[in-house]
């Protein structure tokens, strides 16, 4: 089958001399996705499109724009330098609690382990899918992952205060807000 054209849409360019054409797309399992095409001779060299998403009244929304080409670089190299300080919290955390994580749970059943991450995260998954991921992956491969995609809000409920991790978050947050000041202007704070 493949993709199908459901919508184009043609804009004025943010320098005001050209144009920009959107396109969107939908395939049969109703995905969709937008491809732009810069049609303005005096923004196309030097500038790329920045996508990213954000939340409106618990929607997830794709929006666009232009950024200098060099500003953009700049920005990734902020955003692989967060990773890197996240991926070493992770590290640190798992290495100093994830036993404990463990032992934390190990007295527990399964309706209680759901009722306690229920808790402690609004959107967490419905008692039935709770129960559909442990009899698949097993419960202690469950909570490990778990662990592992949610490690800060496990160390909140671990009551777990390590000052050398929380350092490694903030310097994340840090580079994350550098480089989205960076995408939309903003003085850096």
């Amino acid at each position: 089958m493949g993709w199908k054209k459901i919508a184009t849409e043609k804009n004025i360019c943010p320098c005001g001399k050209g144009t920009y054409k959107a396109v969107w797309e939908k395939d049969e399992w109703n995905r969709v996705r937008t491809n732009f095409c810069l049609n303005c001779s005096h923004k196309r060299r030097g500038y790329d499109a920045y996508f990213y998403e954000y939340q409106v009244n618990g929607l997830w929304l794709t929006g666009f724009r232009w950024v200098e080409s060099k500003v953009l670089k700049k920005a990734r190299q902020f955003t692989l330098q967060s990773e890197f300080y996240i991926r070493r919290s992770k590290k640190l955390a798992e290495d100093r609690y994830l036993d404990r994580w463990l032992d934390f749970f190990s007295s527990k059943n399964k309706r209680q382990i759901w009722e306690i991450l229920s808790q402690k995260m609004p959107c967490y998954c419905a008692l039935p899918t709770f129960y559909r991921h442990v009899k698949k992956e097993g419960l202690t491969p469950y909570l490990i992952r778990f662990f592992r995609a949610n490690n800060q809000n496990a160390l909140e409920l671990l009551d777990v205060k390590d000052k050398e991790i929380e350092e490694l978050n903030v310097h994340a947050r840090w580079f994350d807000k550098e480089a989205e000041n960076l995408i939309f202007r903003r003085k850096s704070g």
